[in-house]
């Protein structure tokens, strides 16, 4: 596991995907890999290194249905700013990657969803953590239990592999790398 802060970080008792902040990554335009790729190095350019980095996971389209499928991925990483400078800066590498935002779940070059913040809830306008939708996804949490499957995001009170077992979405997913 890669490690984002010195070991004297380590908070005793305090596991280190709770230090962290979640970040959902896909996309089912273009050469995906790549994209997914370059979005790694822009997220570890700001913060340093990416603690945490499931493996990339084919994925039923969720929403609406009618498109290709996905390339999933979650990133963990020792957050840098606030919630909203890290929306704004995740928004600012989907906008370099080419995202759009024109059709409610469709086709896109890459989408950064912020899941969940290490200290709290946040609630505004522009953003709402834990993501609204984080319990309700096959194709976040199967990622998410491979690298933290004890993690019980903030706001929630069952482990992510809890919320999996328990999750209805009949999506498919499948591990590729």
């Amino acid at each position: 596991m890669k490690h984002s802060r010195p070991l004297d970080y380590w908070v005793p008792g305090v596991p280190v995907p709770h230090r962290c902040v979640w970040i959902g990554m896909g996309g089912n335009m273009g050469d995906v890999e790549q994209t997914l790729a370059s979005a790694r190095a822009a997220l570890r350019k700001r913060a340093g290194t990416l603690a945490f980095e499931s493996s990339i996971y084919e994925t039923a389209p969720w929403g609406l249905t009618t498109q290709s499928t996905f390339l999933n991925q979650v990133v963990g990483f020792v957050p840098w700013g606030s919630p909203e400078e890290t929306l704004r800066e995740v928004q600012s590498i989907e906008h370099a990657h080419g995202r759009q935002r024109e059709i409610k779940w469709g086709p896109r070059t890459l989408d950064l969803d912020l899941l969940c913040w290490p200290d709290g809830v946040v609630e505004t306008v522009d953003l709402v953590l834990p993501h609204p939708g984080l319990a309700a996804r096959r194709f976040v949490l199967e990622p998410l239990v491979e690298v933290a499957p004890n993690l019980v995001p903030y706001g929630h009170r069952q482990t992510v592999s809890e919320l999996l077992a328990a999750c209805n979405d009949s999506g498919w997913v499948r591990r590729c790398s």
